[in-house]
C-alpha cells in the first residue's frame, strides 16, 4: 500500500521532529496559544502557553479548555521565539493537518515583528497520508477524507491521553506514525 510505505519513509527519517498547538480560534487572523515539540523518542523539547495579541474565541476555548485568564501570565511569541528558531532550525517536523499549524505559527511571528518560524524548518503533514491510508473516498472532495487526530487515533486503536493539549497531540501523532510505520 502506497500509503504505508509514506509512513515508513517518514519513520526511516534519522532525526525528526513533532509539533502541535492549540489556537485562538480558526480564521486566518488567529494565532499560536500554546506549542508542542516532541523528538522521535517522544521526548518534549518544548511545551509552552502562549500569550497572544487577541482574545480566545468561545469556541476554541471549549475544544482546547485553555482561556484568556489562564494565559494572562504567558510568556509572548517575541520572548519564545529564539528558544522555538533553535529547536526548529533545519529538521524535518511532522505536524497532523500541517497546513491549519503553519498558518497559524505564522501569523503569530506576524502579529509580534517577527520572522515566520515555519519558514526555517521542513515541515511534513501526517493528516493527509492518514487520510490516503484510511481510505474514505469524498465524491464531493474528490479526495479521500480527512480523519481529526482523535478519531485517527480511536481507528487505529492508539490510546486517545491528552487530546487538544499540543504536547497531547504530538504524543498521539508520533504514536499514529509509529503504528502505520510498523513499528
Amino acid at each position: 500500500m502506497k500509503a504505508k510505505k509514506r509512513f515508513e519513509k517518514m519513520w526511516a527519517l534519522e532525526d525528526f521532529l513533532v509539533l502541535d498547538t492549540e489556537t485562538t480560534g480558526l480564521s486566518n487572523q488567529d494565532e499560536v496559544i500554546q506549542i508542542g515539540i516532541i523528538n522521535k523518542a517522544g521526548d518534549v523539547l518544548f511545551d509552552s502557553l502562549i500569550k497572544p495579541s487577541l482574545l480566545v474565541s468561545a469556541g476554541a476555548a471549549k475544544v482546547h479548555g485553555i482561556t484568556d485568564d489562564i494565559l494572562k501570565d504567558a510568556p509572548r511569541m517575541d520572548e519564545l521565539y529564539w528558544q522555538l528558531h533553535n529547536i526548529l532550525e533545519g529538521k524535518d517536523v511532522f505536524i497532523y493537518n500541517a497546513p491549519f499549524d503553519i498558518e497559524k505559527l505564522a501569523q503569530s511571528c506576524h502579529a509580534s515583528d517577527l520572522g515566520n518560524l515555519a519558514q526555517i524548518f521542513t515541515f511534513h503533514d501526517v493528516m493527509k497520508p492518514y487520510a490516503e491510508f484510511y481510505g474514505a473516498w469524498s465524491d464531493w472532495h474528490q479526495s479521500y477524507t480527512w480523519q481529526s487526530l482523535t478519531n485517527a487515533c480511536h481507528q487505529q486503536e492508539i490510546e486517545i491521553v491528552d487530546a487538544h493539549s499540543a504536547v497531547g497531540d504530538c504524543q498521539m501523532t508520533l504514536a499514529l506514525m509509529k503504528k502505520l510505520a510498523g513499528i
